[in-house]
């Protein structure tokens, strides 16, 4: 690209490297892919969320916050807006107070995790929106051009996910993530999260920039949804996740394993909002509502209960041991 009479050839031969290297990337094994996606990341996942999105929104974000402040409810409209995710809703007003610890990223050590957090209490890591390439290959127009066509298997959102149907996921986006129907039953409403075609959607993942802690012994293993607003999923446990919110906001209820929560499992997190939740003890309950950018750690066999504020599209990364 330093000769002159040769220049034109330049964006051509890098789209030759840049394919051969984005083969060498299909072909590579699991344990390498997202460190091989990883180097691609500026090249096919271009910062569309930037010029898109923040430049819009940019106005209502503050100077500076801290980490117990969540970004403004006319920042995540806006950037639900000029992404394609927002939905008007008639839902009552379903954010709620936070009492579970904020870190910014880095005041938290990985020592100070293991030794009084892992499997203590839950805690929120707030990274101010630094994953510029999720959020870009998440705006809706850019997630349909890529995976309209490609089949997802939705469950039903009640605790335990008897039922389970296969869409196309651009048939799921226009016909079932929508504001949630008060009295629609959790096993009667279908949700896309988790069972995803590792291999359909390996490019998504690789875009990923994984938690900052781990734990000794466990691997991670990603999961990726989106639902439409009074959305969400009665209590149920699983083993340790860090659950992000990539767009709108997700509310969170949690409770430690030696306290049973008061919940029908096939009735929706919206109507235990409205009809428990009142007049419910809650001395062991742990909420908080998550924005944009915020994750939350959940200890292993914690009971946990979500409902999505807005249109929200996230990201749980489950820790599992592969010996067992």
């Amino acid at each position: 690209c330093t000769m002159p009479k040769l220049g034109y050839l330049c964006p051509i031969v890098k789209l030759f490297f840049l394919l051969m290297t984005f083969k060498k990337c299909l072909l590579s094994s699991p344990s390498s892919e997202e460190t091989c996606y990883l180097d691609l990341q500026d090249d096919i996942i271009p910062d569309h969320y930037s010029s898109a999105v923040l430049s819009v929104c940019q106005n209502f974000l503050p100077t500076s916050r801290t980490p117990n402040e969540s970004e403004s409810e006319e920042f995540v409209h806006c950037e639900l807006q000029a992404a394609g995710w927002y939905i008007a809703s008639k839902l009552p007003p379903l954010k709620g107070a936070c009492n579970i610890d904020r870190f910014g990223v880095g005041q938290l050590s990985q020592l100070t995790f293991l030794n009084e957090y892992v499997n203590s209490k839950p805690f929120v890591v707030v990274t101010q929106n630094i994953q510029k390439a999720i959020k870009s290959i998440t705006m809706k127009n850019t997630l349909l051009r890529l995976y309209g066509q490609h089949y997802v298997t939705l469950a039903t959102a009640n605790s335990y996910s008897y039922h389970k149907v296969n869409v196309q996921f651009s048939d799921y986006i226009e016909r079932y993530v929508r504001s949630q129907p008060v009295h629609t039953r959790g096993n009667e409403t279908l949700y896309l999260f988790g069972d995803n075609d590792r291999e359909a959607w390996r490019l998504l993942f690789s875009a990923y920039q994984l938690p900052p802690y781990h734990i000794p012994e466990m691997q991670p293993e990603m999961s990726f949804g989106i639902a439409g607003p009074g959305s969400g999923v009665p209590f149920h446990i699983h083993g340790p996740t860090f659950a992000e919110t990539i767009y709108g906001r997700k509310r969170w209820f949690l409770m430690p394993p030696s306290v049973r929560p008061v919940f029908d499992p096939d009735d929706t997190t919206l109507k235990w909002l409205l009809q428990v939740y009142p007049s419910l003890d809650k001395t062991d309950l742990f909420e908080c509502t998550l924005g944009p950018g915020e994750i939350l750690f959940i200890p292993n066999m914690w009971w946990h209960a979500t409902l999505n504020v807005d249109t929200t599209v996230f990201m749980s990364t489950f820790l599992t041991n592969p010996n067992f």
